[in-house]
């Protein structure tokens, strides 16, 4: 892994929020809430034992719910997958987008190894096909154009709970909510 030469901003205003809301070496409770975004339909908030703290910095708009919630991007896969939580404030999806590799261990799921990820730093998905490098482990990726790594401390999940609270958000945003083409 290289480090990215640029300092994050971000980092502070995300650390404190996510160590009070997810103390590192606990089980966090995940809840999920579909929100009306300001601009671009519904989105999702990751709620971390009741609170948004990945939320609440210059990462403000959430994921749209068919990114997250109908194609199971948030669920782990193998080898893990790196994933969109939030993207930046300005309100459009990608400009900057906050990241984590999710991954399974034994009971649990972990979030680890935070990175934001600028407009035109990787064109690659972040959470459609798990047969893309990593973009931070990516030999071939220019280094000018690596990533800001955060530095977060690792969320850890239930497991059992993780998969219930995702599977129930998958099925009921769309009739509170409408699918993707009901949004104007």
């Amino acid at each position: 892994m290289r480090p990215s030469s640029r300092r994050d901003r971000s980092n502070g205003r995300l650390r404190q929020p996510l160590e009070r809301a997810a103390p590192e070496g606990t089980v966090t409770r995940l809840g999920v809430r579909v929100d009306r975004g300001p601009e671009a339909g519904p989105e999702v908030r990751l709620l971390l034992n009741g609170q948004d703290p990945l939320g609440s910095s210059s990462f403000s708009t959430g994921n749209h719910p068919g990114d997250l919630l109908d194609n199971g991007a948030l669920l782990p896969t193998d080898p893990p997958q790196r994933i969109g939580l939030y993207g930046c404030n300005c309100g459009v999806f990608g400009c900057g987008t906050l990241t984590a590799l999710i991954e399974r261990r034994g009971d649990t799921v972990v979030w680890r190894r935070f990175y934001a990820f600028h407009a035109g730093e990787y064109d690659g998905p972040f959470n459609e096909d798990s047969t893309w490098p990593d973009p931070v482990d990516d030999p071939d990726a220019d280094a000018d154009l690596l990533p800001d790594q955060l530095d977060l401390p690792t969320v850890t999940f239930d497991a059992e709970q993780y998969r219930q609270v995702l599977a129930d958000a998958a099925s009921g945003w769309s009739s509170a909510h409408g699918r993707r083409n009901d949004w104007t």
